[in-house]
Formats: C-alpha cells, structure tokens, sequence
C-alpha cells in the first residue's frame, strides 16, 4: 500500500513539474516570437525590451491581488503614481473607514484586467514608449 501512496505522490509531482516546464517555456516562446517580431525595424527594437512581457504578466497579477497598494505601479516603473495609490489606500483608508482602500483596490483590479487583456506590442507602446501613468 505504501509503494502504491508513493508512486501516486511521485506521478502528481512529475505532472505538476511538467506543468511548470510547459508555462516557463510558452513565456520564452512567447518573448521569442516578440523579438523576432520587433527585429524587423530599429524604430520597434529600441522599444523592445525581452522583460516587456514578463512585466506585463507580473504588472497585471500584481494590480489583481495587490492593485490598492499601488504594487502594479511600482513593477512597471511609475513610482510617483504608485506612491499616490499606496497613501491614498493606507492614509485615506484609516480616515474612511477603508472606503478608499476599497476605491483603490477596484481600480488595481480594472488595471490588472487591462495589463492582461492587451497585446504585448500595445502594452509595450502604451505603458513604456508613450509612459500613460493611469489606465
């Protein structure tokens, strides 16, 4: 009964790993494919940074689980912007009984979604070439 608990235990571990693998190598196909996208002309490779998408996944999780604090901000360079999220939540949030916590996690959450819903080639033209701070 033990070997059979152990083979068990070993499979979901060697299933979970070949999970893990698998996202780890759609992520470097997907940064991939951007940079031999972008390859074609200088205008587009001076924007192009291999880290875009991942900041991007990161950026838009962050917003979703940790958007009141102004997290999000922080990942993707607007310290000034994510300061303001992270007093407006703290400060605000001790004078209004956490209704302006609540205000700034909705909008982490709205700009989490949008992170994750645009293509990498407008995430990348939105929030690091033209550096649009708010949604």
């Amino acid at each position: 009964m033990v070997i059979c608990l152990g083979l068990i235990c070993t499979e979901k571990i060697k299933n979970i790993f070949i999970k893990q693998v698998n996202v780890f190598a759609l992520i470097t196909i997907k940064t991939l494919f951007l940079y031999l996208t972008y390859q074609g002309t200088a205008q587009n490779m001076s924007n192009f940074n291999p880290t875009h998408p991942t900041k991007q996944l990161l950026a838009g999780y962050c917003g979703i689980i940790l958007g009141g604090f102004g997290v999000h901000k922080f990942i993707l360079g607007y310290a000034p912007e994510g300061f303001i999220m992270l007093v407006i939540s703290v400060v605000g949030g001790s004078f209004t009984y956490g209704i302006a916590l609540l205000i700034m996690l909705l909008v982490g959450l709205i700009e989490g979604m949008i992170y994750l819903n645009k293509p990498p080639e407008e995430f990348v033209n939105t929030y690091f070439v033209k550096k649009q701070g708010w949604f």
